[in-house]
């Protein structure tokens, strides 16, 4: 039985690995693509000082 119980465990906590993995690529993927899109913005030094006026 406590082999069971062990091997239950071991296996929540891979699972518990593999979604945080799977998260930390995720928001770095996100990263990498609002990075490529901001330095594809034309005019973005004016819009910056404009939107750092606004607020």
């Amino acid at each position: 039985m406590k082999a069971i119980a062990y091997s239950f465990v071991s296996l929540v906590e891979l699972l518990i690995q593999i979604v945080y993995r799977i998260s930390t690529n995720a928001e770095k993927r996100v990263d990498r693509e609002l990075l490529k899109d901001f330095k594809r913005v034309h005019g973005k030094n004016n819009l910056l000082c404009q939107m750092a006026e606004a607020s």
